[in-house]
Formats: structure tokens, sequence, C-alpha cells
């Protein structure tokens, strides 16, 4: 949804940055994953010369790509079919089994699969599911049900050339666990388990799990909560639980959007409180309440959807549920924010497009509450609030000195890397708060 870009209180916009891949469509993905290798000098992607015009089908071939950053080669290292453009095939590096081990997502006979590549070695492995997201030590991944995901929200979730004839019952679909070293992915909380927990009727509409992203100490994970209701709103609710499925708590409700761990203990989140609104969405008044609700939604001004929608990024304390709002008058809309790698009281954060087709790139200090414009870039508007738009969905490199993007300015949505290090030490300064890694 376009929104204007408030003005920060410090910009230092330019063009400063780096165009790293070229011809086909080449990007990253989501905001919620690293694309470099620990040493920070490759990064991975898809590639694909599929048209920027669809959703992707079963029949959508990815390549599965690592960047060397000095030199722009790009090399295949293999091919997907299980890909969308909002979160790519879930790529991604994992440092705690080699320095050059990768997974990403791929298609299977009769459903989906993960493989694990070491490229030093040229060993391949391959998982009897697709992964959403894993532990830092390695130890397991979590994920959900793609043709669900794909069937409620097509832009997250994978096509397949075989798809099943039903979907499994709440009670048998959730979030799973699947060890890494082996064995089948086994359900570690069901749909059904959240509905009973939380008294959601789950006649009220088609129910599903997405947005997993685990705690950046392992004991625990959060993820969204989706259900489509008959009047076409959509209810999120952000829900928190240890790492063994126990202590299921709902700590934001109605409308979530994007999220990160701050740290182990507390989440940032783009979230709504506004009781009014969330009772309008589940109305029984299925008219008109689909009329008001959609009135709602066209309006674009941020100072009424924050001050009378109650719209914020907040810092949530997944214990205590409590809660506080966070860059007041200087983040007034959603972005996509990914926390410093050392510095957590830093994001790198963006915009979805503005009525000129702008996005814009920005640095954020929560303890001084301080923006930092970096860029602004057009989009293609073409793709602008389509399923597969490009957004920035910035992500840091392993030293927190660059910031990778994908953008659409030049046509083709490609893989861009900006130098933040003399800013980063000048938005921090002399404030530490602690180290540690995804």
């Amino acid at each position: 949804m376009a929104r204007p870009s408030a003005p920060s209180s410090e910009v230092t916009t330019t063009t400063d940055f780096e165009v790293v891949t070229s011809g086909a469509s080449h990007f990253f993905g989501f905001h919620d994953l690293i694309p470099w290798d620990p040493s920070g000098s490759e990064l991975l992607c898809l590639r694909t010369t599929v048209e920027e015009d669809h959703v992707p089908t079963y029949d959508d071939e990815a390549e599965v790509c690592v960047v060397d950053e000095a030199t722009r080669e790009t090399t295949a290292i293999g091919t997907t079919h299980a890909w969308n453009w909002q979160q790519a095939a879930r790529q991604r590096w994992i440092p705690a089994l080699g320095d050059r081990v990768v997974v990403y997502n791929a298609e299977a006979s009769d459903g989906f699969c993960a493989h694990v590549v070491d490229l030093d070695t040229g060993d391949r492995r391959t998982l009897p599911a697709p992964v959403f997201d894993v532990s830092g030590d390695a130890r397991y991944a979590l994920t959900v049900n793609f043709h669900r995901l794909h069937a409620c929200s097509p832009d997250y979730g994978y096509d397949h050339a075989n798809p099943p004839d039903s979907l499994p019952s709440y009670e048998r679909d959730g979030i799973y666990r699947l060890d890494l070293e082996g064995g089948s992915p086994e359900l570690l909380f069901s749909i059904a388990d959240l509905l009973r927990r939380d008294d959601i009727r789950a006649q009220e509409g088609e129910h599903y799990f997405t947005h997993i992203l685990i705690a950046p100490d392992d004991t625990r994970f959060c993820f969204l909560h989706r259900c489509i209701s008959p009047s076409g709103s959509v209810t999120t609710h952000l829900v928190v639980m240890e790492e063994d499925g126990s202590d299921a708590r709902v700590i934001a409700r109605d409308k979530v959007s994007h999220f990160d761990w701050r740290d182990s203990d507390h989440i940032i989140v783009w979230c709504r409180q506004n009781a009014a609104i969330q009772k309008l969405k589940s109305s029984p008044l299925l008219k008109f309440a689909r009329f008001l609700y959609g009135l709602s939604r066209k309006i674009r001004s941020t100072s009424v959807r924050q001050s009378v929608y109650g719209e914020a990024f907040r810092e949530i304390n997944v214990h205590t549920q409590d809660r506080s709002k966070v860059g007041e008058g200087v983040l007034t809309e959603d972005g996509h924010p990914q926390v410093h790698p050392y510095h957590s009281q830093l994001w790198v954060n963006d915009t979805y497009p503005n009525e000129e087709h702008l996005q814009t790139l920005m640095l954020f200090n929560q303890h001084t509450n301080k923006r930092r414009d970096l860029l602004r870039l057009p989009t293609n508007p073409s793709i602008q609030e389509t399923r597969w738009r490009c957004d920035f969905h910035p992500r840091w490199d392993p030293g927190g000195r660059k910031v990778c993007f994908d953008s659409a300015h030049d046509g083709r949505r490609q893989l861009c890397v900006k130098h933040v290090g003399s800013l980063v030490d000048e938005m921090v300064g002399d404030e530490t708060d602690g180290k540690w890694t995804k």
C-alpha cells in the first residue's frame, strides 16, 4: 500500500550503492535472514528469467546462486520450483555446519523438501520437508505446510504440480520441527492447539501459520497466525512459544505486520492496538462490516492511522507482554526492520513506495529515536502493490557494516549493497549493549 514517507530528522540520501547483479531477476527475499556467508564476501540469491507479472507456478524455475561481491561472478548451485517473490526459497547459509554450507527449499514428487549443500566439498543431502527457519546451532528447523500457505496466501506459499486433494485438519497441521541430522518432521504445535488455547472459533474463517522466526539464543520462537474471515478481512496474531512448543502466548492481535527479535526476550513489531477496528473486522453484519473496513483501509494519512488506529512500531517483552511505542514521530509507517548483529538498538528499515513510487532505505537508533535516510529509489509501477512487488527487505552483513537490499529501480529486480560502516559508528557512538548474532 502506497503511503507518504515522512521526513526524518537527519537525511543523507545518496545514490552511493552497488548493484551487484544484472540481467535476469536476482533477489534474496525477506528481511529475516542474512544473504552473506560468514566471511561477508559471498551473497546467496535466486536468479530467474520468469516474468515479474504473476505469482510463481509449479513450472516456474529459479536458480539458487552464489554471488562473489568483489568480482560479481555469479555461480548457480542448484534449481528450485519451490519459491516466491517475497521470501524466495528460504535459502540461507548455515554457519554451524560449515563456512560455505547452504540450505534451500525445492520441490519433491509428492510435496516439498530442502537441500543442504556444502559448497566446498560438493556434498548434498535432502531433508524430507522444506524449512522456514533454522536454529543458530543447526540442531533443528521449523516449518509449516506450504500447500496450506499457498492456498491461503499464494505470495508466500509454493505451487505444486500434484497438490493434495485436501488439506490436513487443523488438528494435524501447524508448526513442524525437523531434526537437521535426519528423521521426519514432527508436529510441534497444531492450528487447533492455538484455536483452543485462545478461544478462537475455527468456523469464522480460514486459519494458517506463517513467518516463523527463532530467537537469537534458540530457546523460543515466534510466528504469525492469520485468519481470513468471511468478510474478506485478515486478522493476525503474533504468537511466541518455547523451543519445545510449550507456553504458547499471543502477544499482539488484530493487525500485526513485520517484526524482528531485538534480543531473545523482546520483539519489535509493527502492529495496531484498536479494539473497535478488531470488533468491526469480526462483526457478524458482514456486508456492513466489509463496507466500513474497506473505507478504513483507504485512509492513507499516517497521522490518522497512528493516532486513531493505534498503528506503530512497538517493543514487546515476550514474558510480561509489557509494550512501548518505538519511533514516535520518526517511524510513521510500516517497514521491514532487521536489528544490527552487534548493536540491538540500531535497525536497518525501509518503507513501501509512496505516491511517487519512491521507496526509502534508512537506519534507526531506538535509544536516541533518530532516523537517518540512506537513499530513495523508484520501484517499477507495474509491480507496485501486487503479490510480486519488490520490497527492499534490507539485511545486514555479519559484521554489521553493509546492507543488502532488493530493488527494481532499473526494471527487473537486482541485488544491491550499501556500505554504512561510518554511519553505524556515528549513530551508535559509545553505546553498546552486548553482542549477539542470528
